[in-house]
């Protein structure tokens, strides 16, 4: 805790500072009363703020407003202690709400999400592709974006070339790397800043820092689940230039689980009904390889939904999506590194707290 103390300056004075098209707000008189960001690993980042008095006696905006409240101009938000700032998110104003009630009339919500929503709008002109790597692909795809806001592409190499590709009509470019490409990879599609990842997701490693439960840890939820598990996946498909049949598997040694007390979802099922519990999808694959590292991908999805759950805590800029967090004073069947996949930011009347989910393959067993 000392260490995350001294790098939150104990927590004293939290400013959250939001900027429309790089300009503080403050610049311009604009007072924010609430705000919260919502990052997660399953789709785009998104914020909303309350802007106070931002109406005049006619209903109309402010003029001192006007110009930056619109459509589509950048939003950054930097939020921290003692004047030391992190960047959170940076996107665009997608909504404006007007909300009249009979305590409040002057008050207006603007809300949007970060870069990562703009592939959800567009569609690449480049497909089909052949013979090329998934990775190769999402470069492509993001690279030839025409409203260049990402001045970083961070992309892991996916092993296997694919005979061929196709992006459906109807599929945006963001649906066709998630659901397709980092699907079949089992890879993460996320963005930060200015910054695109189309990465692995990190191996079980130490933790970025720790909260103590009855500290900055506020409350914590934890559910163990068997409902998703299985033992084992299997990937059928059709190999046509061999005619011969492809069969990619994943079982329970991929799990991840690093020491004999640590209990795994597919023990676990194959405990309680005395038998394997095989999940059995046919897809098309282009290879003995694609379909193995289709299968690793399904089942590894699978066996992080054993552990889930959530929790409160003191606000932390550096809590984020993607990083694994330790969670202490839980006893020693809850107190272990977890795996963060969504968190909220929450900032009003001058409290700064965060929600955030979490998730695991596998748990201390009891003693």
């Amino acid at each position: 805790m000392d260490a995350l103390l001294k790098k939150c300056h104990d927590f004293y004075a939290p400013e959250a500072i939001v900027f429309i098209n790089d300009e503080k707000v403050t610049k311009h008189g604009i007072g924010i009363v609430e705000l919260k960001i919502e990052q997660s690993l399953s789709g785009a980042n998104s914020f909303s703020f309350t802007v106070a008095n931002a109406l005049d006696y006619e209903y109309n905006l402010n003029k001192k407003y006007t110009d930056l409240l619109q459509f589509g101009n950048k939003v950054e938000i930097k939020i921290g202690y003692r004047s030391e700032y992190k960047s959170i998110i940076t996107g665009v104003i997608t909504s404006i709400s007007w909300n009249f009630t009979e305590e409040n009339y002057l008050d207006v919500e603007v809300e949007g999400y970060d870069y990562l929503f703009l592939l959800t709008k567009g569609k690449s002109n480049k497909a089909p592709w052949k013979n090329r790597k998934d990775s190769d692909i999402v470069k492509d795809i993001v690279q030839q974006t025409k409203y260049n806001v990402i001045k970083h592409i961070h992309i892991d190499n996916t092993e296997t070339d694919c005979s061929y590709r196709r992006q459906e009509k109807s599929e945006s470019d963001y649906d066709f790397i998630v659901n397709h490409l980092a699907k079949k990879n089992g890879y993460e599609v996320f963005v930060e800043g200015e910054d695109f990842y189309f990465r692995k997701p990190p191996a079980k490693e130490s933790s970025a820092f720790s909260m103590k439960y009855g500290e900055e840890l506020l409350t914590f939820n934890p559910q163990f689940n068997l409902a998703q598990q299985v033992s084992r996946v299997e990937v059928y498909g059709w190999d046509p230039s061999s005619k011969r049949k492809i069969i990619g598997k994943a079982g329970s040694s991929k799990t991840g689980a690093s020491g004999k007390k640590e209990a795994t979802g597919s023990s676990k099922i194959k405990l309680l009904l005395k038998d394997d519990v095989v999940y059995k999808v046919r897809v098309p694959v282009c290879s003995q390889k694609e379909a193995d590292q289709l299968a690793l991908s399904l089942f590894q999805k699978r066996a992080n939904l054993l552990v889930t759950g959530s929790a409160t805590s003191i606000g932390i800029p550096d809590l984020k999506p993607g990083i694994f967090v330790e969670l202490k004073n839980l006893g020693k069947r809850f107190s272990c590194n977890y795996y963060v996949d969504k968190v909220t930011h929450g900032f009003a009347d001058g409290a700064y707290k965060m929600n955030f989910n979490i998730r695991g393959n596998t748990y201390h067993e009891s003693t």
